[in-house]
């Protein structure tokens, strides 16, 4: 029997159903990018609706356990970059464990290595390239 009682649906790893899992991922994924002050891993004020939005859909699923990907445009250098990705999901894990997530979270800077939009050539690509990722383990 799985997490939601139905012995005929599959489980992923984290003990959800799968179409379950599917849902959170999805819903993490569809909200709005955590902002971040320019060239720092400072959240933005603007961004704090959305870390509370990401607590209250990981609080009921305390058994799940995500990713929190970081990453950056290709502009600059790719050590920075890398560091860069990194303490921006590193604020993004402590702010939800500030907000007193039990989640087994890990914190992961791709810097430019995973561009959403290529060629990385306008602001409006750069922007969507400098973004927090959650993915469900």
């Amino acid at each position: 029997v799985d997490a939601v009682g139905d012995p005929q649906l599959p489980l992923d790893v984290a003990g959800l159903a799968q179409e379950q899992s599917s849902e959170l991922e999805t819903s993490l994924l569809a909200l709005p990018a955590i902002e971040f002050a320019s060239g720092s891993a400072t959240i933005l004020p603007e961004s704090v609706t959305i870390l509370d939005e990401v607590a209250r859909l990981l609080q009921p699923n305390p058994e799940v356990a995500i990713e929190i990907g970081g990453h950056t445009d290709s502009l600059g250098e790719a050590e920075p970059n890398q560091a860069l990705s990194q303490a921006r999901a590193d604020a993004v894990l402590a702010a939800l464990a500030e907000r007193g997530l039990v989640n087994d979270m890990q914190a992961r800077g791709f810097g430019e290595n995973r561009l959403k939009v290529v060629p990385d050539d306008t602001p409006e690509s750069q922007q969507a390239n400098r973004r927090i990722e959650f993915r469900i383990l």
